[in-house]
């Protein structure tokens, strides 16, 4: 019957599909997570100038030292160099890497035992409950270098701490080890429910997508 038939072809292409293990999944996202954050570094950096700065914005006399993006950029251009743009890239790499790796790992592991069930993890609600758990196995295993590069970003001068090591002593020394997991609970109310629209979203996309391939052929 055509129902078989369906089925068998869908069988036959799951089949087909190349299997990655956690460890190449998780290189893939690390190498991805790495790439984007050195690319929009700079607008990070902009975006931190503007929000720590206590002066207003726009071009009143009452201005600060930054009055807007364009504005912003040519002045760490102009007294900090090109170099001033990817101000403290190394802090977020060392959070963006391992976040994107540990997110896609847990995103694989999770839709391998959701197959050795005999569930299908790309069908609503599993996509968004990978997503969810993605998320917040990622969250939690970084939010330390989240709150040093945070630390560090908005710390005016002369600056209290050096690097991420002198950071992390500090914020341990003065708050204990739950210094580093400070707003942990916040955060993981806005990523849960992000990475389950995000991955559970791009899954139902994908699957409508393939659907109307499908149809258009037949």
């Amino acid at each position: 019957t055509a129902t078989t038939a369906a089925a068998a072809a869908a069988t036959s292409k799951k089949q087909r599909e190349p299997r990655l293990n956690a460890f190449t999944q998780a290189m893939a996202g690390a190498f991805a997570g790495g790439v984007s954050r050195v690319t929009v570094a700079p607008l990070d950096v902009i975006k931190i100038r503007l929000q720590v700065q206590v002066e207003p914005l726009g071009s009143s006399s009452a201005a600060g030292k930054y009055r807007g993006i364009i504005q912003c950029a040519t002045t760490i251009l102009r007294e900090e160099g090109t170099r001033g743009l990817w101000a403290g890239t190394i802090p977020a790499l060392f959070l963006w890497v391992p976040y994107t790796a540990i997110q896609f790992a847990a995103l694989g592991e999770f839709k391998r035992a959701a197959e050795r069930a005999d569930m299908d993890p790309k069908r609503a609600p599993l996509s968004f409950i990978a997503g969810a758990v993605a998320g917040a196995t990622a969250t939690m295993c970084t939010y330390p270098f989240d709150v040093m590069r945070t630390v560090l970003a908005a710390q005016g001068h002369p600056r209290v701490y050096q690097s991420m090591a002198d950071a992390a002593r500090g914020l341990v020394r003065d708050k204990g080890i739950g210094g580093l997991y400070a707003g942990l609970g916040v955060t993981l109310m806005e990523i849960i429910p992000a990475s389950a629209i995000q991955f559970g979203s791009y899954a139902m996309l994908r699957a409508a997508a393939i659907r109307a391939e499908e149809r258009g052929r037949g």
